[in-house]
C-alpha cells in the first residue's frame, strides 16, 4: 500500500493505483491510510476522450463503476464516462468533487 505522504497516480483504464505516472489518462492524488484513493486534480494525461454522454461514472476512492440507471447515487469525487472492452474511458478531463 502507498503511504499517504506520497504522490499517487489512479489509470483510468485500468483502475490501478500506482507511484509512477501511468501511460494513458490518470488521476493525481495521494492514497490514504484505509487504501483509498484521494484525487487531488482533474483528469490528465494522453488518451480518448468518449464522445458520447456519460453513460457512468467511476468512482475513484473505491474504483466502483455505476451505470446512470443505477438508483445508487456514485460517492463523490467521481469521473463521468463509459465502461467498454478496454476499460473505463472519461467523457471528459473534469472530476466531480
Amino acid at each position: 500500500m502507498l503511504d499517504e505522504r506520497h504522490v499517487a497516480y489512479l489509470a483510468l483504464t485500468t483502475c490501478e493505483v500506482t507511484e509512477d505516472i501511468p501511460d494513458g489518462l490518470y488521476v493525481t492524488g495521494v492514497q490514504d491510510g484505509e487504501g483509498r484513493f484521494v484525487p487531488t486534480g482533474q483528469v490528465e494525461g494522453d488518451g480518448p476522450i468518449a464522445d458520447m454522454d456519460a453513460v457512468g461514472r467511476l468512482e475513484l476512492s473505491t474504483t466502483r463503476y455505476t451505470d446512470t440507471l443505477d438508483d445508487h447515487p456514485p460517492a463523490r469525487p467521481y469521473v463521468e464516462g463509459a465502461l467498454t472492452d478496454d476499460g473505463f474511458i472519461p467523457c471528459s478531463r473534469t472530476v466531480v468533487y
